[in-house]
Order: structure tokens, then C-alpha cells, then sequence
């Protein structure tokens, strides 16, 4: 072999090294000096890995929490900075009672019809009787009437000491718990006249004076 031919063989050597492709250990030094190293996977692998399950469900996530003084998904005002939501508050029912005037002083309550079968004894004496209200005065309040159950026409009539409170319009047919001072009054024509009119009733039809149970009342509670 001449001299020419040798360097000839040894160029074409070398070049053949150089277009080699990194071998494992060339991707070490690599990695090693901070290079990126694409990794490609093999076909093998390719053809083993699972397939998207495009019928999986999909995971729910849920929804943030609402903030302070925000709201729920409901739509209901959220609890400041402790979750849930606030109570319903909840609404007001028949039955309920309400009170005007003063304070109850006496304890024992006495049935209206005692008070009207012994009206003379009660006469001037503060009480407290129980019964249903079957007339009001339709213009403020200021005075009802009040009869038993025994449906023979006899009543109280109840008013407000000093006109200093009045009752429901629409107490009519509730019960009543009421203290006063009891008398037997004589009302006038005129005065029969003007509490008919205020009762809704014809004035007309009052003829004469008449004598009249009343109760003078500091205390009355609406049942119902």
C-alpha cells in the first residue's frame, strides 16, 4: 500500500466515527452536562399503552365554598364565616295573644255569667273574667262587648279606663281576659244612640235609657 492510499484509508476512517449516533453513554455525558436529551419511546411501548377511555366518567369537582356574607348555590344568604345557612326565622301563627293596657293585678279570674247573675255584690269591685267578644267599636277600639255562653242575650260592655288604650277593630269572636273595676250604669238614649252608630249597629233602633253592665278596664289580653 503506498502513502497516498494509507492517509486516504485513515480520512475515511475517521469520518465514520464522527457520524456515529450517541451511544448510551454519550447521553450520560450529556445529561451530565445539563443538555436536553429528547427521549423517544420505542414502538413497542407505544403499542402496549392503554387507549384513552373516552367513556369514563368525568370527575365532579366541587363548587368553592360561598364567601362571607355571600351566597349559596340555592340562593340563600350564607352564613358570615362559618358555613350553612341562617335559620328561617320562623313566621307568626293564630293564637298568639295580645296585651293593652296596664299589668294584671288580680289573680283569680271569676266567669262572666257569676258577674252578671251577682251584679249587685260585684258592683264597684275590680276583677277579672274570661269570655268572647261579640261587638267592638268599629271607629278605634275603645270599647267591646263581652257575653257568656249561655246565649240569653245578657252582656258586659267593656271600656278603656281614661281612654288611655285601645283594642283590635277585628277582636270580634276572639276571647278576651280582662281587669276592671265592675258597675251597673244607666246609659242614656243619646249615648246608646252614639254607641250603636260606632258599633255599626242602626241608632235608630234605640229607644230610652237603659241600665247597663260595664267594665272598666286596665288590663286586656287578645286571644286568638
Amino acid at each position: 500500500m503506498t502513502r497516498i492510499t494509507l492517509i486516504l484509508f485513515m480520512i475515511s476512517a475517521v469520518t465514520a466515527c464522527n457520524t456515529q449516533k450517541p451511544t448510551a453513554k454519550g447521553t450520560q455525558n450529556a445529561a451530565a452536562k445539563g443538555e436536553k436529551v429528547a427521549k423517544t419511546p420505542s414502538k413497542a411501548a407505544e403499542a402496549n399503552a392503554p387507549a384513552a377511555d373516552k367513556d369514563a366518567p368525568k370527575t365532579k369537582q366541587d363548587a368553592p365554598p360561598a364567601a362571607c356574607g355571600g351566597k349559596t348555590a340555592s340562593g340563600q344568604n350564607a352564613q358570615a364565616c362559618g358555613g350553612g345557612t341562617p335559620p328561617t326565622t320562623a313566621k307568626p301563627t293564630t293564637g298568639t295573644t295580645t296585651h293593652h293596657g296596664g299589668t294584671f293585678t288580680v289573680k283569680d279570674t271569676v266567669p262572666l255569667s257569676q258577674v252578671m247573675d251577682k251584679a249587685k255584690e260585684f258592683a264597684g269591685k275590680v276583677i277579672k273574667v274570661s269570655a268572647r267578644v261579640t261587638k267592638v267599636c268599629k271607629k278605634k277600639g275603645c270599647w267591646f262587648v263581652m257575653a257568656g255562653n249561655e246565649g240569653d242575650g245578657r252582656y258586659v260592655r267593656v271600656k278603656m279606663k281614661d281612654y288611655g288604650f285601645f283594642v283590635p277593630l277585628d277582636c270580634d269572636g276572639k276571647n278576651a281576659v280582662v281587669e276592671g273595676t265592675f258597675n251597673v250604669k244607666e246609659v242614656s238614649e243619646a249615648e246608646g244612640k252614639h254607641l250603636a252608630k260606632d258599633g255599626n249597629e242602626d241608632p235608630n233602633k234605640v229607644k230610652g235609657s237603659k241600665l247597663e253592665l260595664t267594665l272598666m278596664a286596665t288590663a286586656v289580653d287578645i286571644n286568638g
